[in-house]
């Protein structure tokens, strides 16, 4: 009988159904035991963060003082300790048939087993409560996480719980004042910290899950021969893996990046499974097979021929070449090397120069506090410099940041120029809401401000081309989000701030990271900025010796930021002749990289050494030492200095692009800096809000898709969202005609076809490339009006022809120029079909927001003061014949779910419902049941309801459901009239039973009497 743990199995769902990290695991890590001791005790250096943990039992015990200030009864040990003792099933089960009925109580950390499957599981519920309904007592099992955002992992622990306690309850049964308590009496939740309060949940208010969806997943994962007994059964090399970014947090991925380097396996590159099987079965399973294979020989020739193989060996093999660089030590290559596809391409680095005006570039750091979700530092270094900065060595590193220019004679050297700019949190957050979030404003309105103020000194003139610059997308979200929390006049600023004005079209930042990863093959497999200025860029090193406070301090080693942050590498290992570990007595040379890092995140338990709220408890050995290095990274300046100088490194990452990468189609207009010192922080208008979001979330969604075509085309056709053309022409009723070219590939067109993304229906750009593949396309022939909006007419993969129907919209900021060509013949030598990023939903929600700021919507949702019209309150008696309407409904033969029956009752005096869950929680059901007893409740004949969303597709499944249902919800109702209910839809693409589909409102509605002469009115005043 296989043992574990309920968390193993979260686990495994949380890290994206790792197979491997699943076996490491099991069993007390026993498969991790054949490491070094070094290395094996490497694993469990950073444990859980101390911080998180603490805040975890913090939330835990403020949650069992909620229970006891509700009158409910301690039934287990310690109950409001912060580390309360366990109390098993069988004593909490004791303690509960003491209470009287109508006495409510609760339990912490039970203890629960049982067999599931094959399996024998073991684990701790958070809490486990005895509730009444009436005279019915119930169990309430309950999970608490100290966290903002709901987890499937989360849910498939209380599922496990849940399924364990029915077990424990059929064979022993528990009795409350004689009341047995049955299996369909006991729920489960998870509470966690509401995003919105920042206050702990209820754990009596919040509604149970229906956590029947969970039935297949468990037992696809624990049934006998399932999912993890097959894990168990297979040799831990014969598992599949990826290393990516979910390994960022995993304690084991210092086992399965050493024993990858022992075994120079491919996954160090972090490529798919997939590819290491294909790979794999031509016979190259390491890095050095790769390294020597030949790109004209009859392997390449198997390896294309396979469906699904959608790598570029060409970057395969540059990039195997640059991580053995680092491996154990190896020097015979480099650990940057620049890719192929970078040589045939540009960058969304714009040139530093414009029209010889130096460009004003603009390098921000975002730090964020991930256990309160908000911003805690903002910086910045401004500089308009044609110089490089230079961190000075002699020797050694000397704690100097200083620019160099290289000349005839030799290298100049000077004081850095810029400025630079830094806003923290200067104390611990209070933990209210309303007052933490007015920090947070404080601390962005101040950056915004001396930013602002700061453009025009650098810059030296009032007219000005400027770029920004950030490591990763994921800081641009967090400032976004961060924004939008603290009010809609900072995404306001946020937007003027960086130029995203409807009339100065532009690109206006770039992520380093995106343009790292595609021009350069790394000596890491991780990708965090640490890890990337660790390596020696053709001959230029970059270092984090710091002077703070008058001390010269090096922020990359112990006593600074070493752990959490530069604990990514271990020197001093080498392989031997016969694959097995030695360890040699120079600990500065044969790096190891032990841990992956992807995320440019400053440790949360370095702001609360900053901030001296570090927890001081009786730790263990480990723990204590892990937060006396978090108080030594808190020392006075010493935070301060380490974001500086990663704001530092992105311009000097910056600077190792050459100028052949940079982008001279980039438009930078000059930007009138003068003018950014006036803004003003005011309440916006909830429209105002939108438009700002909506605009700059369209910009980010199109800069992501210029940056995945910045790749020359033939890097883009393995994966199949790229099509190459040829003699593209246009014909006499304004399409295009094209010759698919098949010269450009190395694959059957069974291979193309099978890999391609598009089929009729499609809407795709076409483009013009050069005749070389190799050669990128420039960033005016991506979104200039020399490109063609299209959608897919048909493809003809035998004849190896291309039909296209033009899209002749006009275009604006949400879509593309499209190319007014009205003359018949060749319109393109050679092009491309690639996805296109217009969007048309949302330059019409653009157009209706912006026409009347007087609309209703924005007193309804007035972000200060919401003034929301009262809807007439129906009569108890009519809500309660609704009521006991939902209790007798049957959707296929099943009842409605608590949770659903009260999210459609209780809002019928409602004028705004807003319904939230993860997929497959019955939303979709819930709403269409709503909208017909809306209907019953209060609409008459003739009255037009109608249904909107983003897309087709969402509308399509909501109309469609509530064709399906209808018969059903209408025979349910039984003797109240029920209105007729015509549903149509003003779609014809996907014909839906039940559903009256017409095309534009100018369709003459060849069944009038079906269709609703009021509806016909509205859609004719809406053309």
């Amino acid at each position: 009988m296989n043992r574990m743990r309920i968390t193993e199995v979260g686990e495994y769902v949380r890290y994206q159904g790792c197979d491997r990290r699943f076996k490491l695991k099991y069993n007390n890590y026993a498969e991790t035991k054949n490491l070094p001791d070094r290395l094996y005790q490497s694993i469990f250096q950073t444990s859980l963060d101390p911080i998180l943990e603490e805040t975890g039992r913090l939330r835990e015990q403020q949650w069992a003082e909620s229970l006891i200030e509700a009158n409910l009864n301690s039934l287990s040990h310690n109950i409001t300790d912060i580390n309360p003792r366990s109390t098993s099933w069988y004593d909490f089960t004791e303690n509960l048939a003491e209470l009287r009925q109508g006495e409510s109580g609760f339990g912490r950390e039970i203890e629960i087993s049982g067999k599931i499957g094959n399996f024998h599981l073991k684990g701790q519920i958070d809490f486990v409560l005895l509730l009444w309904e009436g005279n019915k007592p119930k169990l309430r099992l309950v999970e608490t996480k100290a966290s903002r955002k709901d987890r499937t992992y989360h849910r498939i622990q209380i599922a496990l719980y849940l399924k364990l306690v029915r077990q424990q309850i059929a064979t022993n049964p528990i009795f409350v004042d004689a009341t047995p308590i049955k299996p369909e009496q006991i729920e489960g939740v998870v509470v966690r910290i509401d995003g919105h309060t920042n206050q702990l949940q209820n754990i009596l208010a919040v509604e149970p899950f229906n956590f029947d969806t969970f039935e297949g997943d468990i037992n696809y994962l624990l049934a006998p021969s399932g999912k993890l007994e097959q894990i168990l059964a297979t040799d831990l090399d014969k598992l599949d893996y990826q290393l990516n970014a979910k390994c960022s947090d995993c304690l084991l991925s210092v086992h399965c990046l050493s024993e990858s380097a022992r075994g120079r396996r491919l996954e160090l590159l972090g490529i798919d499974s997939g590819t290491v099987k294909s790979l794999a079965e031509v016979g190259i399973t390491t890095l050095d097979h790769l390294i020597e294979l030949d790109l004209k020989g009859e392997v390449v020739r198997q390896l294309r021929g396979k469906i699904g193989f959608t790598e570029n060996l060409d970057q395969l093999q540059i990039k195997a070449q640059a991580r053995r660089y680092t491996l154990l030590g190896d020097e015979k290559e480099y650990p940057v090397k620049l890719l192929p596809s970078a040589k045939g391409q540009k960058t969304l680095l714009p040139a530093r120069k414009i029209e010889d005006i130096p460009l004003l570039r603009i390098f921000i750091s975002v730090e964020y506090d991930y256990i309160e979700n908000r911003i805690v530092a903002l910086s910045a270094h401004l500089t308009n410099s044609d110089w490089k900065l230079d961190t000075k060595f002699e020797g050694k590193p000397i704690p100097v940041v200083q620019e160099s220019l290289k000349t005839e004679q030799g290298y100049q050297e000077r004081p850095l120029q810029g400025r630079d700019i830094i806003e923290t949190q200067p104390v611990a957050w209070e933990g209210n809401y309303q007052k933490d979030t007015e920090a947070e404003k404080r601390l962005i309105t101040d950056f915004f401000r001396k930013l602002s103020n700061s453009l025009i000194n650098v810059a030296t003139r009032q007219n000005n081309p400027i770029h920004f610059y950030f490591w990763s997308k994921q800081e641009i979200t967090q400032l976004i989000e961060g924004c939008t929390r603290c009010g809609s006049e900072l995404l306001a600023n946020l937007q003027e701030l960086l130029g995203c004005r409807r009339e100065l079209e532009q690109q206006i930042y770039t992520c380093l990271d995106q343009e790292v990863d595609r021009c350069f093959a790394l000596g890491w497999t991780g990708r965090d900025l640490v890890i990337v200025t660790s390596l020696p860029w053709f001959g230029a090193k970059y270092h984090w010796c710091r002077q703070v406070e008058g001390e010269t301090v090096f922020l990359d080693r112990k006593g600074a930021f070493w752990r959490d942050i530069f604990d990514f590498v271990q020197y001093g290992w080498k392989i031997n002749s016969q694959g097995d570990w030695d360890e040699v007595s120079d600990s500065s040379q044969y790096p190891l990289e032990i841990r992956l890092r992807y995320f440019n995140s400053i440790s949360a338990a370095y702001w609360r050494g900053y901030w001296g709220s570090l927890p001081d408890q009786d730790f263990d050995t480990k723990k204590q030492k892990a937060i006396a290095d978090y108080r030594q990274g808190g020392k006075p300046g010493y935070l301060k200095e380490f974001i500086l100088a990663r704001t530092h490194a992105l311009r000097w990452i910056e600077e190792r692009f050459p100028d052949s990468l940079l982008n001279p189609d980039i438009s930078k207009p000059l930007v009138d800096l003068s003018q950014l010192e006036y803004f003003t922080l005011r309440v916006n208008s909830i429209t105002r809000a939108c438009l700002d979001f909506l605009r700059l979330d369209h910009y980010v969604r199109k800069t992501d898709w210029i940056t995945s075509l910045f790749n020359p085309p033939i890097y883009r056709l393995s994966a199949g969202n790229t099509l190459l053309l040829k003699n593209v022409e246009l014909t006499a009723n304004q399409g295009l005609i094209a010759d698919i070219d098949w010269a450009k590939y190395d694959v059957s067109a069974e291979i193309v076809e099978t890999n391609c993304s598009f089929e009729g229906g499609s809407f795709v750009r076409v483009s013009p490339c050069f005749e070389d593949p190799h050669l990128g396309q420039s960033f005016n022939q991506l979104t200039s009006g020399v490109g063609f909006n299209c959608i897919v007419k048909s493809i003809d993969w035998e004849g190896g022809k291309v039909i296209l129907d033009i899209n002749k919209a006009h275009p604006n900021y949400y879509v593309l120029p499209s190319a007014r060509n009205n003359k018949s013949g060749l319109v393109f030598d050679y092009a491309t079909i690639d996805e296109n990023p217009s969007d048309f939903v949302a330059q019409k929600v653009d157009k209706r927001l912006g026409q009347n700021n007087h609309h209703f919507i924005n007193y309804w949702l007035d972000p200060v003061n919401p003034q929301i019209p009262p809807l007439g309150v129906l009569p108890n008696t009519e809500m309660e014949v609704y009521q006991e309407y939902l209790e007798r409904l049957r959707i296929k033969g099943y009842p409605l779910h608590f949770q659903q029956k009260r999210a459609i009752a209780w809002r019928l005096n409602s004028r705004i419902q807003l319904l939230l869950g993860p997929p497959g929680t019955g939303k979709t059901n819930t709403t269409a049941i709503a909208i017909f007893l809306r209907i019953v409740a209060r609409y008459q004949p003739g009255d037009v309801i109608l249904i909107s969303a983003s897309t087709h597709t969402a509308v399509n499944e909501l109309i469609s459901r509530l064709a399906q249902y209808l018969p059903i919800l209408c025979q349910a109702m039984g003797k109240k009239k029920v209105p007729e209910i015509i549903l149509s839809k003003c779609d014809k693409k996907q014909e839906i039973p039940g559903v009256i589909s017409f095309d534009s409102y100018s369709d003459r509605f060849q069944n009038k009497t079906l269709i609703n002469p009021n509806l016909i009115s509205y859609c004719k005043s809406h053309e």
